[in-house]
């Protein structure tokens, strides 16, 4: 088979014997003949089109400006720090069903003592619920306490800002 027989057209290799085929001598061939300022590669440089380089944010007039991340314990935009009172009152009236930790941000913790309480009302007909009522009771008893002293979890809401 000769190179003109062979996919890519004729005399796509000038060296080496007849019927040889050389892959590399059609690109550099295409180098030697491409326009100025081309590498010997055959790529030279990619045209501009005023683009910011690979990884660099373009450049519209200035820069946003960003204040500081909010350190710890300081209220982020929009974030109001929590009442210790209105947690308290909370925990006193609504404590079993959880709120005083809805109201702090614990959703977590929150939800375990709404299931508890409704688990235990539900099953309170076999004895067994008002053991796991009177334990959540004694768990918000312990929260409250808690919240008061500035102990525990309850030093700051959820958000890490301390309780006011």
């Amino acid at each position: 088979m000769s190179n003109a027989d062979r996919p890519g057209g004729q005399g796509s290799g000038s060296e080496g014997p007849p019927g040889s085929w050389q892959p590399h001598s059609r690109a550099q061939s295409w180098a030697s003949s491409a326009a100025p300022g081309a590498s010997e590669s055959g790529y030279g440089r990619p045209p501009q089109y005023g683009q910011a380089p690979y990884g660099q944010p373009p450049q519209y007039g200035q820069p946003p400006q960003y204040g500081q991340p909010p350190q710890y314990g300081q209220a982020a935009p929009g974030v109001a720090p929590k009442s210790m009172a209105v947690a308290i009152v909370l925990g006193i009236l609504l404590g079993t069903f959880g709120v005083h930790n809805f109201y702090l941000g614990y959703v977590q913790k929150g939800v375990v003592q709404l299931a508890l309480t409704l688990l235990g009302a539900a099953t309170s007909w076999l004895l067994i619920g008002g053991v796991v009522v009177v334990a959540v009771f004694v768990w918000v008893v312990v929260d409250i306490v808690q919240i008061a002293t500035r102990q525990g979890r309850y030093v700051v809401d959820a958000n890490g800002l301390p309780l006011q």
